[in-house]
């Protein structure tokens, strides 16, 4: 999940070649096609969001080769960052040492064909829960959760837990789905960035 203001980097980790197709989801049934960036083994090339679009959105890529890649963003000399490998999983886990500020959750559903139902829990340091949301993701779509220090009270000062299941009605074991944790005080000393 990305704003116009963070830039993309791709990188080439095949032995041939790569084409990568970049397309963004900016609402539900809604994709855009970006670019098909050109890159050869061992190179990199960046590609600025906000060249594509004008608002907030999913970013999806598909290469011929294995690649990696890094969404960046640089905001009054701090850098933030996180990286996707293109995996995921039906049970995700991230420890925060505390909640300073609002966290976005954007989860994406990497399959054409099944929707997700996923279930996010935050529970403190004892293991219990304290929040729990549940919404639909659709193929190829993405949905953001949010969760705020408010919501959590006194707890958000605390050791943290999040985690994330997918269920799949008629899938055993459930289908991966991909999640990213950002805080909305990114750029900020002490920022969360974190990819599942």
């Amino acid at each position: 999940w990305v704003e116009p203001d963070w830039t993309l980097q791709v990188q080439n980790l095949g032995l041939g070649c790569a084409q990568a197709e970049v397309w963004f989801s900016v609402a539900p049934g809604e994709a855009k096609t970006c670019e098909v960036l050109s890159i050869a083994p061992g190179d990199a090339r960046s590609l600025r969001v906000g060249d594509c679009v004008d608002r907030a959105a999913g970013a999806w890529i598909r290469a011929s080769q294995p690649v990696a890649v890094v969404a960046r963003l640089a905001r009054d000399g701090h850098w933030a960052s996180y990286s996707g490998q293109g995996g995921g999983g039906s049970l995700q886990h991230l420890v925060l040492p505390r909640l300073g500020s609002a966290l976005r959750v954007y989860v994406q559903d990497p399959w054409r064909t099944v929707a997700a139902t996923v279930h996010l829990r935050v529970r403190d340091g004892d293991g219990a829960d304290l929040l729990h949301r549940e919404v639909q993701v659709a193929p190829h779509e993405t949905v953001l959760l949010r969760v705020t220090p408010e919501e959590l009270g006194a707890a958000a000062d605390g050791p943290l837990s999040l985690v994330l299941e997918s269920t799949r009605e008629g899938l055993n074991p459930p289908a991966s789905v991909i999640a990213v944790a950002l805080s909305e005080a990114v750029g900020d000393a002490g920022a969360i960035g974190a990819a599942w």
